[in-house]
């Protein structure tokens, strides 16, 4: 249970002292990424465990996902100036691998499966509670819930976690790519 808690925790308080110790914490980002490539370093066990195969409806929700979260913002998107290639790395890193495997292991894989006690009044609370979190943890609420409902139902399919892994790792991933496309970085 440890590897589904402890590196969310780790990815919290590294954010906190990120936004207290930088001027502009983006800049700190990579020692964020530090902080969280440890803390999943350190359960790389349990984490290599997990039944990890290629789902083709993950892919797709995360593809669905990853667009629907640029959409209001596509326009809108102002080219900044460049960050440095190992900021960029760091933050991609981040973004693309730790960050989806961190808030699934805790949202899809620890309190999923906890609030979920059968019958469907407790399902829908199981999906609707860590999903209300999961929008909190993102600056953009209504979206980030949603997601957090598309991954729950991802997970509720075969019950398996690497799929919602999967499915973020691909949303993620959009972005990320439709933030190096018109150079706004501040969408990652």
């Amino acid at each position: 249970m440890a590897y589904q808690i402890l590196p969310l925790v780790v990815f919290l308080i590294s954010g906190v002292i990120v936004n207290t110790l930088w001027g502009t914490p983006s800049d700190g980002y990579p020692f964020q990424v530090g902080l969280m490539a440890l803390a999943v370093a350190y359960f790389y066990r349990p984490i290599l465990a997990l039944e990890w195969s290629v789902d083709g409806l993950s892919i797709l929700v995360g593809l669905v996902v990853g667009l629907l979260w640029l959409a209001p913002v596509w326009g809108g998107a102002v080219a900044g100036e460049p960050p440095t290639l190992f900021w960029l790395f760091t933050r991609l890193v981040g973004t693309i691998l730790l960050v989806p495997l961190i808030e699934e292991l805790f949202f899809r894989g620890y309190l999923l499966d906890k609030l979920d006690l059968g019958g469907w009044p407790m399902r829908v609370l199981a999906i609707a509670i860590p999903s209300l979190l999961f929008g909190l943890l993102h600056d953009r609420i209504i979206a980030g819930g949603l997601a957090g409902v598309a991954f729950a139902l991802v997970k509720l399919r075969r019950d398996r976690i690497c799929d919602p892994i999967q499915a973020h790792l691909v949303a993620n991933a959009v972005v990320a790519a439709g933030a190096v496309w018109v150079g706004d970085y501040t969408l990652i």
